[in-house]
């Protein structure tokens, strides 16, 4: 006998909230597990988020993030896990910070799942520092205690720099400037006015200036976000300075041959689109470019017609 649409509709509904109390149950087993691992008893590693800002409040230290997930298998995150997590140095290195924890689980009620997100993950495993506020101050890039400490250090050097200037020494603006740029945390325009309150020497200014390219980069390119004419725009702005010889480093590597590529495809060029993507491929080995592989080829069919 057939059913009604009415009951069809209820049957299928019946069916589905039955899979996905199953998907989600699943999803809480695994992430159980995951809390079973050995490393997270290897250091007192904080799980809750408000927890950790609470404990780096008492302490004064700054808080050592690592984002991982239990609802998909990540084998660099495991690596990580039984790896440099494991070994005795970086119990060490966990009494100076706060370590904490955080699993993207899939698990619908469990709280904080778009922390990830929220602190600029794109792909896992992803590791950083924050202060108590949860402001980023730092992302490691790297998997190595070595790695770890190089940021813990860059942090420590940041924050007694602050102190000298706030105490009065004027000798210590522009090393502050320079590191306040190497990390990021100062925006182009800041950097800018900063420059205006300080008198360099010429060697002092060509020191700076590698910096202050990456400054403009970054800043150009959150300006025009997700913006398909912004994008194309601030790529115009990327080739006008790579016609005049400035190429990106660091952070800026990214940001600067991305917006390149979405203003060759719009201006149908196939040579500087390929160079880009070259580029990025070299510098981002692990990354998947299918896309705009495909993006290319078309370039390169239209051009030949």
């Amino acid at each position: 006998m057939a059913l009604s649409p009415r009951s069809c509709i209820t049957v299928c509904s019946l069916l589905l909230a039955t899979a996905a109390a199953q998907s989600q149950q699943r999803l809480a087993e695994k992430r159980d597990g995951k809390l079973q691992l050995p490393f997270l008893k290897f250091v007192p590693w904080q799980l809750d988020y408000p927890a950790a800002q609470a404990q780096a409040v008492k302490s004064g230290k700054l808080i050592f993030a690592y984002f991982t997930r239990s609802d998909e298998r990540c084998i660099d995150s495991l690596s990580l896990e039984c790896g440099v997590f494991a070994e005795p140095e970086f119990k060490q290195f966990a009494t100076k910070v706060v370590p904490f924890c955080h699993l993207t689980t899939g698990v619908k009620t469990d709280k904080h799942q778009d922390l990830f997100k929220a602190k600029g993950g794109t792909a896992f495993p992803r590791i950083l520092f924050m202060d108590a506020k949860g402001k980023v101050l730092y992302v490691v890039k790297g998997e190595r205690l070595a790695d770890f400490t190089k940021g813990l250090s860059e942090l420590e050097e940041l924050a007694a720099l602050e102190k000298r200037v706030a105490a009065g020494e004027r000798d210590a603006g522009l090393p502050l400037l320079r590191k306040q740029l190497e990390l990021d945390h100062l925006d182009f325009p800041g950097a800018k006015k900063r420059l205006r309150g300080l008198r360099l020497s010429k060697a002092q200014r060509a020191e700076l200036d590698p910096l202050l390219s990456v400054a403009e980069i970054l800043w150009v390119a959150r300006r025009a976000g997700s913006d398909v004419k912004a994008r194309v725009k601030a790529g115009e702005a990327f080739y006008a300075m790579k016609k005049k010889g400035r190429s990106p480093t660091g952070p800026a590597v990214y940001p600067y041959w991305r917006h390149l590529m979405w203003f060759a495809e719009q201006r149908n060029k196939p040579e500087l689109y390929e160079e880009a993507l070259d580029t990025l491929k070299q510098e981002f080995p692990r990354m998947k470019f299918e896309d705009e592989d495909r993006v290319l080829r078309r370039l390169k069919s239209e051009a030949h017609k």
